[in-house]
């Protein structure tokens, strides 16, 4: 995600323009998604075109300090619950205010990733086969549910 075009967008906007590609692009079938500046540090480097931006973890080489920015927990959704070799399940949200991703494991663990991009909180169904799980989605929010095989 290149941070410098949405200098004035706020973390939550950029950590919800993260889940949204990575959603959307894993739904519709790629496979991996690479963040070539995921880590920078306090000035935006390193950088060769002098584009200085941010980074869901910015590093202060001075201090040692490390921020841990909201899209690299919005990132975490995706990567800490799809397994390598996971494949993609059908979903549809009747809205656009949600986006929605899901997947099943190799293990047949089942794995759904949730972005509200609205002002608003929203209900949600989880439905597979005759079961559901319902539940509230608040205004800006990312969850996962994980259902396990």
């Amino acid at each position: 995600m290149e941070y410098s075009r949405f200098a004035d967008s706020d973390e939550v906007q950029k950590a919800e323009m993260y889940a949204h590609d990575m959603a959307g692009n894993l739904s519709a079938g790629v496979e991996a998604e690479l963040d070539w500046n995921l880590i920078l540090d306090e000035n935006g480097d390193p950088n060769n075109v002098g584009n200085y931006c941010a980074a869901p973890i910015m590093c202060d080489i001075g201090s040692g300090a490390v921020e841990k920015r909201l899209s690299y927990y919005y990132i975490g959704h995706f990567s800490r619950y799809i397994r390598c070799g996971a494949k993609v399940i059908a979903t549809t949200s009747y809205t656009d205010k949600m986006d929605v991703a899901a997947f099943v494991n190799p293990d047949g663990e089942r794995v759904a990733v949730f972005l509200n991009k609205s002002d608003e909180d929203l209900e949600i169904t989880l439905r597979e086969g005759g079961r559901g799980i319902a539940a509230a989605l608040p205004a800006h929010s990312i969850a996962t549910v994980i259902v396990s095989g």
